[in-house]
Formats: C-alpha cells, structure tokens, sequence
C-alpha cells in the first residue's frame, strides 16, 4: 500500500478543526479530509428516521454535515436533542456499548483500506478519543501520524464526551492557537510544510 500522513486534529467544539482542515485542504493538493463521526451521523439519522417513520413527511438524511448548523439546537427528528446529544448517546450507547471503543477506528481503517487512489495525506478533523484513533495509528505507523492539537479561547469539552488525545501515541504534536484567521492558517501551513 502507498504510505499516506495522517493529520489529526484535536480539540473541543467550535475551536476550528474543520476551518483547520479546509485551509490545510487548500494548501495541499493531495490531502483529504475525514472524519470519524461519518458513519455515526449517517446511522443516527437512520435510527431517528426510523423511529419517526409513523409520521408523514420524516426525512432520512444520508450527509453526516446536514445537522451542522444546527448541532446545538433541539430538533424535531431527533425527539427535541440537539444533534451532538444524538449522536454522543449513539456513539457512547449503542456502537461503543456494543462494539467497544474502538468501533469507529476500526470503521476508518477499513475506508483507508479500500480507497482506490489514496491521497499523500489525510487530516482527519473530528479526532477525541484514544480508544479510536488507535487501530489507525496501529495500521499507519506512528511515525506517520501527527496530532495537531487546536487551542481557542472560550471552547472546551464540557458539552462533549471527546477530550485531548495523549501525545506520546504520535510520532510528532503540534499545538496551534486559533485567535485571528491569519494567524490559525499561519500556524497550520508551518506544521504542513514539516509534514
């Protein structure tokens, strides 16, 4: 298999991980990003659909980023949740109840496993848990997996059930700071060119 760099960025809600991953995107023009929540916001919107299918007009939506405006806001669908409570419970619930921790790492080994054309480098920007960034750090090779971990002013992990990852399980860590957009991509763009 063509050897690939994984990119993981960590951090709490709204501290610009997904911002992150759309400027390292636009600098690079071999990189991908995942995530690991895909597969769970696709089966949490099936189960919700499911559970709503005695009313008319109950849609099933297959984009993981459909609820993303609105993640912190009840909606109807998922019974008056926000759409992070509804995915968390099915995550820590269901799948992880099940499957273990691990359940989603192993999910995403498989998809880098089978991608066709793999691209130099994949940033994965919805990274929280050890238990599931393991198997592709196993898969990988540490040596070709750095944590970007993202530091902003007012987020945390209070309403989330993601924490930093530990350091010592990356071959290299960075901590960037996201206060001015200049200043984020700046910081990104010098951890990139180490890649």
């Amino acid at each position: 298999r063509e050897l690939m760099h994984l990119l993981f960025l960590n951090g709490p809600p709204r501290c610009g991980k997904d911002t992150a991953g759309m400027i390292l995107g636009e600098h690079h023009g071999h990189l991908a990003t995942m995530k690991f929540s895909a597969p769970l916001k696709r089966a949490t919107h099936g189960l919700f659909a499911g559970l709503h299918m005695m009313l008319p007009d109950t849609p099933w939506v297959d984009e993981p980023s459909f609820f993303e405006a609105e993640k912190d806001d009840p909606v109807d669908i998922f019974f008056e949740l926000t759409p992070r409570d509804a995915y968390i419970s099915t995550s820590e619930l269901l799948c992880k109840t099940l499957f273990g921790g691990s359940f989603f790492g192993e999910l995403m080994v498989q998809r880098l496993q089978r991608m066709a054309k793999p691209p130099q480098i994949v940033a994965f920007t919805d990274c929280g848990f050890d238990e599931e960034v393991k198997p592709v750090i196993d898969w990988a090779g540490k040596i070709n997996c750095t944590l970007i971990k993202i530091a902003r002013d007012g987020c945390d992990f209070d309403s989330d059930s993601r924490g930093y990852l530990k350091q010592s399980m990356f071959g290299e860590y960075h901590t960037v700071i996201n206060t001015t957009r200049s200043e984020f991509r700046q910081q990104l763009l010098a951890v990139l060119e180490m890649v």
